[in-house]
């Protein structure tokens, strides 16, 4: 294909509107619950979403802090718990996948990292400080 057949490029987006798209609105709300390490313990999570369901009521939005995996006996079942509860939100009058925001903690960074272990200058290095703060759980998950 010559250049000249090739389709036009869309126009680049204005930075400001680059910006806007990576950050997400939790759009009128009037509580908003803020869960933070989990660290695979769902057991204590499915707690507090029992506690949180009791008192939810429209309006509130839920943003998890990050750090769901590492370090925990129950990675697996952490991440069925937070998508469970985040189906109990939508499944609300009014609920809308928008209600829950998930952000990204060191645990959430290292798995991102590990997928790129083969990049790394001394891997085996890189691979040994993971371990050490606890990405084995996930991976053994």
């Amino acid at each position: 294909m010559t250049p000249a057949a090739l389709p036009p490029e869309p126009p680049a987006a204005a930075p400001e509107a680059r910006r806007r798209e990576r950050f997400a609105r939790l759009r009128r709300a009037r509580r908003i619950w803020a869960v933070a390490a989990i660290h695979g313990d769902a057991g204590r999570l499915a707690a507090l979403h029992d506690r949180m369901e009791r008192v939810w009521q429209p309006g509130d939005r839920v943003v998890y802090l990050g750090n769901y995996l590492g370090r925990g006996p129950a990675i697996r079942q952490t991440i069925d718990e937070i998508l469970g509860f985040r189906l109990a939100v939508m499944a609300q009058p009014g609920g809308f996948a928008c209600d829950v925001a998930f952000l990204r903690g060191s645990q959430e960074e290292m798995w991102q990292k590990l997928l790129q272990l083969q990049f790394a200058v001394s891997p085996r290095d890189v691979l040994q400080w993971m371990l050490d703060q606890g990405v084995g759980a996930t991976l053994e998950a």
